[in-house]
């Protein structure tokens, strides 16, 4: 399998193998700032990600002069359908997509290369503009692609070997570890033996995700109790608003991984938002859960604030700035 564009699989089509693909790092980011008389410097108002640039380049080929220049210029249509419309490009390896355009003032284009073994080869080159530079489970192209508000809600990145998650605080009474995921590489996991008197709480949050006062928010996560849990207690995915003021969900939470859900209006007073993941461990029980996949989408750009969680879970699939 090669790289899927709209649905088409371009190796199988069109034989052609990618040489080269940029821009699936770090998008830029733009900050709007503000300065105040006597302040050095400037106070950031707000950051966001740009759109992110990706450029391909690569290969077809054929025995034959006529199959080659046929499958080239195939591919070169098939490329120009982005010319005015997104479509979804999957990349084979981390089974994640993105949606792109033709850049504008770009074109897609082939030149004819000399080939040995009597093969017929042009290389074909686009460069393309993800608008939206967030990746989606590239099994489903969801119908909204929204942006991620939570940094590392994959859990794939810890610097420092610690088991917890770039990005991520947790509770003093746990320990943590990376495990088997939901999606990509790994989950992050909590663990307590609880051996003293009385409950210990164990989480995982992150505070001050970028919001709007007054706006409209959805939470998800792929939460499950791990192997060893005995505490009667199940997980929870909690909002906090301002430290104080919290919104809670509680699926059923098995050995599975379950998604969690939650919807709720963020008052407009707020001016701190976080999100929270744990678990009450009784005295002499084992607490211990895996999370993944934990996303935080702001409603109102998208027109989805009047919508149950039930509704939006089929159209908000996890989505992740990583490619």
């Amino acid at each position: 399998m090669g790289l899927v564009f709209d649905s088409v699989d371009l190796k199988a089509q069109y034989n052609f193998i990618a040489s080269k693909v940029t821009g699936r790092g770090m998008p830029p980011i733009e900050a709007e700032t503000i300065s105040f008389p006597r302040v050095p410097g400037e106070t950031v108002l707000y950051q966001k990600w740009k759109p992110r640039k990706i450029d391909i380049s690569g290969y077809v080929y054929d025995t034959t002069a006529t199959g080659a220049l046929e499958k080239a210029e195939g591919l070169l249509r098939l490329f120009s359908s982005a010319f005015s419309a997104d479509k979804a490009l999957v990349f084979p390896d981390s089974g994640k997509g993105i949606y792109v355009r033709l850049a504008t003032g770009e074109t897609a284009s082939y030149t004819h290369v000399t080939a040995p073994f009597y093969s017929h080869v042009y290389e074909v080159q686009a460069a393309f503009t993800a608008y939206n530079p967030f990746f989606f489970d590239g099994t489903t192209s969801p119908s909204y692609v929204p942006q991620n508000l939570l940094f590392h809600g994959n859990f794939e990145l810890d610097s420092d070997s610690d088991g917890l998650a770039n990005g991520w605080l947790k509770d003093n009474y746990s320990r943590a570890f990376l495990k088997d995921p939901y999606l990509g590489t790994y989950s992050q996991r909590l663990y307590l033996n609880n051996t003293g008197a009385e409950t210990r709480n164990i989480k995982i949050y992150q505070e001050g995700v970028p919001v709007y006062p007054g706006t409209t928010l959805f939470i998800a996560a792929y939460i499950k109790k791990a192997t060893g849990h005995t505490s009667v207690n199940t997980p929870y995915l909690k909002l906090i608003v301002d430290g104080s003021t919290s919104y809670s969900t509680v699926a059923v939470a098995t050995f599975s991984f379950t998604r969690f859900l939650l919807k709720q209006e963020i008052p407009v007073t707020c001016s701190n938002v976080g999100i929270e993941i744990g678990l009450n461990a009784e005295a002499g029980k084992i607490g211990t859960f895996q999370a993944d996949a934990v996303c935080v989408y702001d409603l109102l750009p998208l027109g989805l604030q009047n919508m149950t969680t039930a509704q939006l879970d089929p159209l908000l699939p996890y989505t992740d700035i990583e490619g």
